[in-house]
């Protein structure tokens, strides 16, 4: 491993899509750095790792090539900051599609706090399944379908009163905690989101 730089950057980039799409707030700018900066330390560390006792030789063929490309590392990192390159297209596709299933995990838990005090299978039943639905398009990149598919679960969750924390009219209630209102995103901002 510690003569394989490729992975460890690998692992570099894996962890920052990770991160990203579990919600750290990196730019693509700042994600680009912590690439270079890394490859860059890697360069550093391997080099000194594959010379005897850490003294550098006059360089070879094989270090010059090496050597100019750290340079040429070095020299392009303000363009790969600014380019953002692959890893932060596909950063930010998981980031977007985070923000929409954000959107979706809301109004889970929300839905579900409603109906642990005021059970309705019935009712229950369908708002997961609606939002399910939701979330499978998300997840499959069917924008359009998403969008479609929230709106139409937005209407149910709205109608049942779940944003407002209305109870039923006539419907059961137990002892769970009474759930709190909130604001419902637009259809507008579940599209932002995606």
């Amino acid at each position: 491993m510690k003569t394989e730089p490729a992975l460890i950057l690998g692992a570099v980039q894996a962890a920052i899509i990770l991160a990203v799409s579990f919600g750290l707030k990196l730019s693509l700018e700042q994600q680009a750095a912590i690439l270079a900066v890394a490859a860059v330390v890697l360069s550093i560390v391997t080099r000194q790792l594959v010379t005897p006792n850490g003294k550098a030789k006059p360089p070879s063929g094989k270090a010059k090539a090496s050597t100019a490309a750290l340079v040429l590392l070095v020299a392009l990192s303000p363009v790969l900051v600014s380019c953002g390159g692959v890893l932060g297209k596909a950063s930010q596709a998981a980031h977007v599609v985070g923000d929409a299933l954000s959107i979706l995990d809301g109004l889970t838990s929300k839905s579900q706090a409603y109906f642990d005090r005021h059970p309705s299978l019935d009712n229950s039943k369908a708002v997961a399944d609606a939002i399910k639905l939701v979330r499978e398009a998300v997840e499959g990149e069917e924008r359009d379908k998403a969008v479609k598919l929230y709106e139409d679960a937005r209407e149910l969750i709205d109608g049942l009163g779940i944003p407002s924390a209305t109870p039923p009219d006539g419907g059961a209630e137990t002892d769970a905690p009474a759930p709190e209102p909130f604001e419902l995103p637009t259809v507008d901002e579940f599209k932002a989101a995606l």
